[in-house]
């Protein structure tokens, strides 16, 4: 299962279900940003809630992980990480201390975009929410797919 690999630095403003589908995962995982991305015919796109992390490739290396493996990641302190403590120690802009990553595949199973969790706080999503964050990934997938 791999996906678009290439994040861009540009993206286009997703719909409003996108929005109000991040705003909704905001309120449920209770993490500062929220950012719905995904890949269609017409470029990539963006929703998000919640202040941007600017000045950090941390998420863009994230999604390329993702996508190479397939599956959710998250690192619940980046601090503590051997791989991530050195990527965002940018001062001018807030540090990420968590971050998740959860794929968004199409019907054939290609990951056409992600679902990607952010804090200034280390966090540890718990498995219940994690089933329900992959559901909304399913619904997300299911909703680009209908509004073609």
């Amino acid at each position: 299962m791999t996906g678009q690999l290439l994040y861009p630095e540009i993206f286009q403003e997703g719909d409003l279900f996108l929005k109000e589908t991040a705003l909704y995962v905001q309120q449920l995982t209770k993490i500062m940003t929220v950012t719905i991305t995904y890949y269609d015919t017409g470029g990539w796109k963006k929703s998000f809630v919640g202040p941007e992390f600017g000045g950090t490739s941390l998420p863009r290396i994230l999604y390329r992980a993702v996508s190479q493996r397939g599956a959710y990641i998250d690192v619940e302190d980046c601090l503590k990480h051997p791989s991530y403590k050195f990527i965002n120690l940018d001062v001018n802009y807030p540090m990420i201390r968590f971050i998740a990553c959860l794929p968004i595949n199409n019907q054939q199973g290609t990951i056409i975009g992600a679902i990607t969790l952010m804090d200034r706080k280390p966090k540890k999503i718990a498995s219940v929410t994690l089933s329900s964050l992959e559901i909304i990934s399913k619904m997300v997938c299911f909703h680009m797919h209908s509004a073609k």
